[in-house]
């Protein structure tokens, strides 16, 4: 991401708009295409477009509710805004479809060894 960060604003239940913010001071997203040519950057931009999700667990709420707690992600971004260094390259405004799971971790903190005079968790 290049020094870039992304949001995703819920809008209703298990969807959410997604927002490129918090780009480092000169810094964008950068794709490179194979042979180095043409790159793509991709700069901060307003919410756009919608990621919706769905609970992956089939034991939710059930005795089996220890089993996977994933998420799957699907986003349909339209409107995506780069610039384009590279002879041949469109230039303008792209979009994107794709899935993505998210998996979810109980943090059951952490415990402190001390061995051999050696400290870790």
């Amino acid at each position: 991401m290049n020094g870039c960060k992304y949001k995703l604003h819920g809008t209703a239940e298990l969807t959410a708009q997604l927002q490129i913010v918090g780009c480092t001071a000169g810094k964008k997203i950068e794709i490179i295409a194979a042979g180095g040519t043409p790159t793509f950057t991709i700069g901060e931009q307003e919410p756009f477009s919608r990621v919706v999700f769905e609970n992956k667990n089939p034991g939710s709420g059930k005795e089996d509710e220890a089993q996977t707690k994933d998420v799957e992600a699907k986003a349909t971004l339209s409107g995506l805004t780069y610039t384009r260094d590279g002879a041949l390259c469109p230039q303008g405004s792209a979009s994107f479809e794709g899935t993505t799971t998210i998996r979810a971790y109980e943090d059951e903190g952490f415990t402190l060894v001390t061995e051999n005079g050696h400290q870790y968790e």
